[in-house]
């Protein structure tokens, strides 16, 4: 038996009315606008909010004006103003206003508004590769719709009619008599994937020429949908997605339908093409997935893997290892319920899996990873030193979407060992001893008094981090890309949401390895657009002292098994507890401590290890890694290694601590706009769990690099710092440690221990809508 769904022919259009101030007359002159009244009569296209109503007279799918709609509108002199809608409730036809003058006439207009998009021929149109629905509001988020003129009414108003850009598909799902399924299972995900064309991904429109369509900028052909409501199989279900268009009759479509228990898989054929305004009926139902000879296997259970996982694995052999790859982060312990995050399962499925980066040449042989039918990643180390990334791929052959990826980290002959910190307040943490993705490092290479490429490179080279995210990002002067060196020390790859609808986190999740930049347009300063201060666990932002941390580790973690970020209060024993910062900057004088001359109450501030050099007869302090001359290189140069005095300096751990816990200086990498490595060798960040008070910041320990200062305050010869001319001589330096930064920062990350309990906080909420016209999905 062949099924076909027919198209439906109608309700394209959305009219928009735009009310000025009425001159007497039939043709009145212009008149500033101050409000647009807008209509949706049976339409293709939804907003921001806007949200799908019943079905029009002539088929048409209906969508509505939410509360708080934007619109976008262009003129001869103004670009891009903002008009709200007046509605309280969802309505068919509603009043836009402005708070300011539209002067003239309007020209074009789009739907939802986006800050910044300054370019009329070029409006940014993001189509999201995973997308949640929970109910007919979800779909809100990701359509857009066009008008490219408007019509002057005899009394003095604009009529501008809008018309959807993009695609809907309404999937109309019964799966309760599929054989081979049960009534009580749950619907997790559905996954449609293109054999040509592309079905999600960064777009633009010219709203002067609609008619050209999306223009392409970074497509995809995948679409996720995620059942928010986990519904079980026993319901018939409705649910909405939009897809981008251009998809051709005869395309194959491959599904995957995920429950808690199978997955299901079959192919269909595209009985249509897929045009913007069109919404399509996507039947999921026993006789659909029987006529296309679906494959229903069972989930292997994520057989709840045996052990604990995580985003990092450490190795201390070469040989074959593996991980288990149908479970991402830490698993659904992982996941605060309400919180934002892009999932509410840590199930995946995937298909295919290689490296994407290694840090040292031939760390992993590449040709030796493989996904396994027991769901486990197996690969090969050449060696036990290194670092590398491996992901997976929704498609065979490591195409379609990557759906998460993983950091070996090979960490010599042993693992890092813990050392323990004790803050003023009491609170212990067990920290590991060095930065994750480090080197292994000796005491003669951080001390040495003659710089060698090689022994700064295991000193100072770790993996960096954008807070919140899970990828590794080195900040080496080389990485290898399919066993091709290539040069990072001056770009990594950068990428750049269109919009802050775009910066999501199942955005950065499908791009593991870039570096990824605040968006293109919106008032932003974050890899995110919207703000989420749950992502690491931890919500407590900058006020908290002492103690834990608000949440669980989160899927986001980077650490590995049995380890998270650092909390806010873990560093706060290295100064004085009723500070965040200390700077020095020289010293008025001298006292002695068992013997040893430090500066005045610099003991009592910057709680790290003494080490002493000899001025004449006197025996002058400083922090144990700094020296009193520079490594290597001239001051006053444009060289980030100018000031280089030392990697970095010991911190005493504990009261009666006399060895020390290491930070090197191993500076960071900013995405605006090269993803460069900066301050290298010569500052260091760590990111903290928490967020800070602001917006889009974040919490972060910071050293500034310590160095010598003359009595005179001459930094071009700083080797004289220990003349024992005048007191005004000595080390500058800073410690923060709760400076904070920009979270798109990439900067270093210090795991502790985890013994975090905590309840969950409160969450976003997710929020959607959609449109109209009809093609249906072919099952032959």
């Amino acid at each position: 038996m062949k099924i076909k769904i027919t198209i439906l022919l109608s309700g394209l259009l959305a009219a928009a009315a735009f009310s000025g101030c009425t001159a007497e007359g039939d043709m009145p002159s212009a008149q500033p606008l101050t409000a647009i009244r807008a209509v949706n009569t049976g339409l293709s296209g939804v907003s921001s909010r806007s949200q799908v109503g019943g079905i029009a007279d002539d088929g048409s799918l209906v969508m509505q004006w939410s509360p708080g709609d934007r619109i976008g509108v262009f003129g001869a002199s103004q670009s891009n103003v903002c008009f709200t809608s007046a509605n309280e409730t969802a309505a068919d036809e509603t009043t836009f206003s402005y708070s300011g003058t539209f002067s003239g006439t309007p020209s074009t207009a789009y739907y939802p508004y986006t800050e910044g998009a300054a370019d009329a021929a070029a409006v940014p149109v993001n189509i999201p590769a995973v997308q949640t629905y929970s109910d007919v509001t979800s779909v809100a988020a990701y359509d857009f719709k066009a008008s490219s003129s408007a019509e002057r009414q005899s009394d003095g108003s604009y009529r501008m009619r809008f018309r959807s850009m993009v695609t809907l598909l309404r999937l109309q799902i019964d799966l309760s008599a599929v054989s081979g399924l049960a009534a009580d299972e749950t619907l997790l995900s559905i996954r449609m994937t293109a054999g040509t064309g592309s079905l999600s991904g960064a777009f633009t429109c010219d709203l002067n020429n609609p008619d050209a369509g999306l223009t392409p900028v970074d497509a995809a052909a995948t679409l996720t949908v995620d059942m928010a409501g986990r519904p079980a199989l026993s319901r018939q279900v409705t649910a909405y997605a939009v897809a981008a268009p251009g998809c051709t009759v005869g395309t194959k479509l491959d599904f995957v339908i995920t429950t808690d228990r199978h997955v299901a898989t079959f192919t269909a054929t595209l009985l249509g093409t897929m045009e913007g305004g069109a919404f399509y009926d996507v039947p999921l139902n026993a006789t659909v997935l029987a006529n296309n000879d679906a494959v229903i296997k069972d989930v292997d259970e994520p057989d709840e893997p045996a052990e604990e996982t995580a985003n990092c694995y450490m190795i201390t052999t070469a040989g074959e290892h593996s991980f288990y790859a149908r479970q991402i982060g830490n698993g659904d312990k992982g996941i605060i319920p309400g919180a934002g995050f892009h999932v509410t399962s840590s199930k995946i499925n995937p298909k295919s899996a290689k490296v994407l980066w290694q840090d040292t040449q031939g760390f992993i042989d590449e040709g030796s990873v493989r996904l396994a039918d027991d769901g486990r990643v197996y690969y090969t180390a050449t060696g036990n030193t290194g670092n590398a990334l491996i992901a997976v791929y929704s498609g065979d052959g490591c195409t379609g979407d990557i759906l998460w990826s993983w950091h070996i980290w090979g960490t010599g002959d042993t693992l890092p060992h813990d050392n323990v910190i004790t803050t003023k307040s009491g609170s212990s943490f067990t920290i590991m001893d060095r930065n994750l993705g480090a080197f292994l490092s000796t005491e003669d290479e951080r001390l040495q008094t003659v710089r060698t490429d090689e022994a700064e490179r295991k000193v100072c080279s770790y993996m960096l981090y954008q807070w919140g995210r899970k990828d590794p990002i080195p900040n080496s002067d080389v990485y290898y890309v399919d066993g091709v060196a290539t040069d990072i020390a001056s770009s990594y790859p950068v990428w750049q949401p269109a919009t802050l609808t775009e910066a999501t986190i199942a955005a950065s999740v499908l791009r593991p390895g870039y570096i990824i930049n605040k968006p293109a347009v919106g008032d932003c300063s974050s890899w995110l657009g919207e703000d989420n201060r749950l992502l690491w666990g931890d919500s407590s932002q900058k006020t908290v002292t002492d103690g834990g941390w608000t949440d669980v580790k989160t899927i986001y973690d980077p650490s590995p098994v049995g380890y998270r970020v650092a909390n806010s209060a873990t560093f706060t024993r290295f100064i004085t507890p009723d500070r965040t910062d200390i700077q020095m900057k020289g010293v008025t004088g001298f006292r002695t401590i068992d013997g040893v001359t430090v500066p005045n109450l610099t003991y009592d501030y910057i709680q790290c290890i003494v080490s002493t050099e000899m001025s004449g007869t006197t025996e002058r302090w400083l922090p144990k890694g700094i020296h009193r001359n520079r490594i290597g290189f001239a001051c006053n140069t444009s060289d980030n290694k100018s000031k280089i005095f030392g990697y970095g300096i010991y911190f005493r751990q504990t009261e009666d601590d006399t060895e020390g816990g290491y930070y090197p200086m191993g500076g960071c990498r900013f995405p605006n706009p090269s993803g460069k490595r900066s301050d290298y060798a010569l500052n260091s960040y760590l990111w903290l769990s928490t967020s800070d008070i602001n917006d889009y910041s974040a919490m972060s320990m910071h050293l500034y690099h310590f160095y010598w200062l003359t009595g005179s305050g001459n930094y071009t010869e700083p080797d004289k710092g220990l003349s024992g001319t005048g007191y005004n001589a000595g080390v500058v330096g800073t410690v923060k440690t709760k400076y904070s930064s920009y979270n798109l920062n990439a900067y270093g990350v210090r795991c502790v221990r985890d013994g975090s309990t905590s309840g969950s906080t409160g969450g976003n909420s997710y929020d959607s809508s959609y449109t109209d016209k009809g093609v249906g999905f072919g099952v032959e």
